[in-house]
């Protein structure tokens, strides 16, 4: 079956879609919210608090479950994400309609309203897993 061709006018959301989940942390949002389903803002920076970490629990001796000892860098994926920054991000999503935004009483819960990004996040983990070409 072939395909039409896109055109300019249709081009231009997705464009602004890829050019928001274009950044590190939206996709870091996109992958907790898929993971632990819709989260008001405090619990997605929570999620997001380990981001830069080895993956894996550690144990009383500082060691991860795997045996190894845990790996940090000095950079910004080791630290918490500030809510404001965060909100920010969230909005952007939002306005590109890749979020919504829900009140449940003081609190607004953010959910994945487009389930054509989680399809870009799961080519993106996949090709992790592949060695570069060569």
């Amino acid at each position: 079956m072939k395909t039409k061709p896109l055109t300019a006018a249709e081009a231009g959301p997705f464009a602004e879609r890829l050019r928001v989940l274009g950044h590190p942390l939206r996709l870091l949002i996109l992958d907790r919210l898929q993971a632990g389903g819709p989260r008001p803002v405090h619990r997605l920076a929570g999620a997001l608090a380990g981001a830069g970490e080895t993956e894996g629990r550690k144990t009383e001796n500082g060691r991860t479950e795997d045996g190894t000892t845990e790996q940090r860098n000095n950079d910004s994926r080791d630290r918490a994400f500030p809510q404001a920054a965060l909100s920010q991000h969230l909005s952007q999503m939002r306005r590109a309609g890749l979020l919504t935004a829900r009140r449940r009483g003081q609190e607004v819960w953010y959910a994945i309203a487009d389930p054509h990004a989680l399809t870009i996040l799961n080519c993106i983990r996949a090709k992790r897993h592949r060695p570069p070409p060569t």
